[in-house]
């Protein structure tokens, strides 16, 4: 075996990930056309910038890339501190907001999406576990 071998391997792909890109992608592309339309008109240019880290989410998802919770959890805490210099913390505010999002980061934590992102580490007695990185990031953007 070659040094990267030993050190990871890759899960085959799940039809769950591709189907979880798919959607993600076409509801940033959604988000980013109507925040160019809104923006064009001189409203917020968050849901275009919103829209392309969904999308790029959505794009790392469909190459089975860990890198889409780092992606996704950055996008997360912006859209949190965008929406708290907004509304404070006026609850009935922040809940369309953050909704949606919330339940999205949250899907991506679901064992049958999490498991097949990215590399399986071989420890020095050949047991094949899935890497934690990205997991731990996502959590706290979502609490």
């Amino acid at each position: 075996m070659t040094a990267r071998a030993e050190t990871s391997v890759r899960t085959r792909r799940s039809g769950w990930t591709l189907a979880t890109g798919a959607v993600f992608l076409l509801v940033g592309l959604a988000l980013a056309g109507g925040g160019l339309w809104l923006a064009a008109r001189g409203g917020s240019w968050y849901y275009v910038a919103g829209g392309a880290a969904v999308a790029a989410s959505g794009v790392l998802l469909l190459r089975d890339s860990r890198a889409a919770l780092w992606f996704y959890a950055t996008f997360l805490l912006a859209t949190l501190l965008w929406s708290l210099a907004e509304v404070r913390l006026d609850w009935w505010q922040l809940l369309p907001r953050l909704d949606l999002w919330f339940a999205m980061g949250a899907w991506l934590l679901l064992p049958w999406i999490n498991r097949r992102l990215g590399a399986m580490r071989i420890d020095s007695a050949g047991n094949i576990t899935p890497s934690r990185r990205g997991n731990t990031t996502l959590r706290v953007a979502l609490a």
